[in-house]
């Protein structure tokens, strides 16, 4: 058994915008001035919740994803539009 819990929460998509917000202010500098797309796994890392969570935001169309072969991918714009930092 671990020794961690695990909690579930029910968030707004506004609530979700806020907590990447503050999250973004304790993200590494390898986020800023990036260009290329994320894989989900990347942009779970970058704003701080789990690819769970993204995967589940990218099917309720909350976040844009772009074409790539065979994995999803998420531009940089969207980083910047869902935490208004600077994920180009």
């Amino acid at each position: 058994m671990s020794e961690f819990a695990t909690l579930t929460i029910q968030a707004s998509p506004e609530f979700i915008r806020l907590l990447a917000q503050e999250m973004v202010k304790m993200q590494p500098a390898a986020t800023v001035g990036r260009t290329k797309p994320y894989n989900v796994d990347e942009f779970a890392k970058a704003i701080g919740v789990s690819a769970k969570t993204i995967r589940r935001r990218i099917e309720a169309k909350l976040i844009r994803t772009v074409p790539d072969v065979g994995r999803v991918m998420i531009p940089a714009s969207e980083f910047e539009r869902l935490t208004g930092g600077d994920g180009r």
